[in-house]
């Protein structure tokens, strides 16, 4: 069976896989070799994700295939960006047969990152000692990650803008409530694959946002990950009126564009974040947003209370 082998692979990496492996790099990417993979193998064939989760979930790190064998028999080479210590990860091969939605399987043992050497930030984070937000304390600030970025951050600018951000939430009176609702530790790092997004643990970098995008400014994607963690990333909204929810989108979308309408910003229709609220009626008239989507705020009282 495939198994992802030390690098360089040692004498015995065709019978013999690895548990755990440090990362030595000055940046903290890791290159790793799969064996067992055929030459004509593509990265819409076999990749490398979190065990027990696999790629088709957003995810903090990003994975590569080298587009060509290396030297070594029977191996690729996988570059990956954003991985942490601790994190679990496994070969997954698609098994959909060249199907419009790909069906990712799990394809080796699970493998534990066990040291990141560039990551400075371990100890402090255990030790309770993470740069803290000056406004609430229990938001901790991660920067290891940053470097991996395309184009790269230095750790001190990405802390810089992440607490600009919270800082432009703090001044809205609804962003300023909001932050003052996180009464447990949240700790954000930087977010590494190149799309925007952020993840709720927070994964979040503010120079990946668009602020010509609905709901794409880096202070309303970060209050929209916020809202996600004081909602304990709930996930039974359901869909209704042709709007989408993804199951877990509602409250995260709807309590931010009460935040947006308070900037004069245009307002996210749901889970889909390129589609606009049609003015007519719910712009207009917010009331009638609240009757038709009673049954998911009625499942947003009861995910947030405190919201």
């Amino acid at each position: 069976m495939a198994h992802i082998v030390p690098n360089p692979p040692s004498r015995d990496s065709a019978t013999k896989s690895m548990e755990k492996f440090n990362i030595l790099t000055t940046t903290g990417e890791a290159d790793i070799f799969a064996w067992g993979l055929p030459d004509n193998a593509t990265d819409t064939w076999f990749t490398i994700a979190r065990a027990g989760v696999g790629p088709a979930a957003v995810d903090h790190f990003v994975c590569s295939m080298a587009p060509r064998p290396g030297p070594y028999a029977n191996m690729r080479r996988f570059h990956l960006k954003g991985l942490r210590s601790g994190d679990q990860i496994a070969i997954f091969r698609d098994i959909s047969g060249g199907a419009l939605i790909s069906n990712w399987v799990q394809h080796s043992a699970a493998v534990t990152v066990d040291k990141i050497f560039a990551d400075h930030y371990g100890k402090a984070l255990a030790a309770g000692a993470l740069p803290k937000y000056a406004s609430n304390h229990n938001i901790e600030l991660y920067p290891f990650g940053a470097l991996q970025r395309t184009p790269p951050l230095s750790e001190q600018v990405w802390l810089q803008s992440v607490v600009k951000t919270l800082d432009t939430i703090s001044a809205n009176p609804l962003g300023r409530a909001i932050l003052g609702l996180v009464k447990s530790r949240v700790v954000i790092h930087p977010w590494v694959p190149p799309d925007s997004n952020a993840l709720s643990d927070i994964s979040f970098t503010p120079q990946v946002c668009d602020p010509k995008e609905i709901g794409g400014r880096a202070d309303e994607v970060l209050l929209h990950e916020f809202i996600h963690v004081l909602d304990n990333e709930y996930s039974q909204y359901i869909d209704a009126m042709g709007f989408q929810f993804d199951g877990t989108d509602f409250l995260s979308v709807n309590a931010t564009n009460v935040y947006s309408s308070l900037l004069g910003r245009r307002l996210r229709l749901d889970h889909h974040g390129s589609l606009a609220m049609p003015n007519d009626p719910y712009v207009i008239n917010p009331r009638q947003h609240f009757d038709d989507f009673r049954a998911n705020y009625d499942r947003a009282k009861g995910a947030a209370p405190q919201l």
